[in-house]
């Protein structure tokens, strides 16, 4: 987590909400196949608490961590009084909510699904 540790060396501290997510969206229009995209998202969202006060910045691009961190610490400066504190880094147990059937679902599998419930 190179933006945490980016973050944590400018900020008093700082907590960092990464998601990575992939989709295929199929549209269908009047019972006709319309659109079919392969969607990939990424995108972190940065809190820090600096000089007791809250500021908050989100990117999508991975490589541009100076930036962000530069700008979370900016809009602390006009946040909110931060009357609390980020927990600490927990080892914490993983809990699978992950189906690889679902995942490994395809573009032909959704289409076939969406003309069945078409029918």
């Amino acid at each position: 987590m190179k933006l945490l540790e980016t973050a944590s060396k400018k900020a008093d501290s700082a907590e960092v909400y990464e998601v990575k997510g992939s989709s295929i969206p199929v549209k269908f229009s009047s019972g006709e196949l319309e659109s079919v995209k392969h969607v990939e998202t990424t995108g972190a969202a940065l809190r820090v608490i600096d000089g007791g006060k809250l500021g908050f910045s989100t990117t999508t691009d991975p490589e541009n961590l100076t930036e962000v961190v530069d700008h979370a610490i900016e809009t602390a400066n006009f946040g909110e009084e931060a009357d609390f504190e980020f927990p600490d880094r927990l080892d914490l147990k993983e809990v699978n909510t992950f189906d690889r059937k679902i995942a490994e679902l395809e573009a032909n599998d959704l289409i076939k699904r969406g003309e069945e419930v078409i029918e």
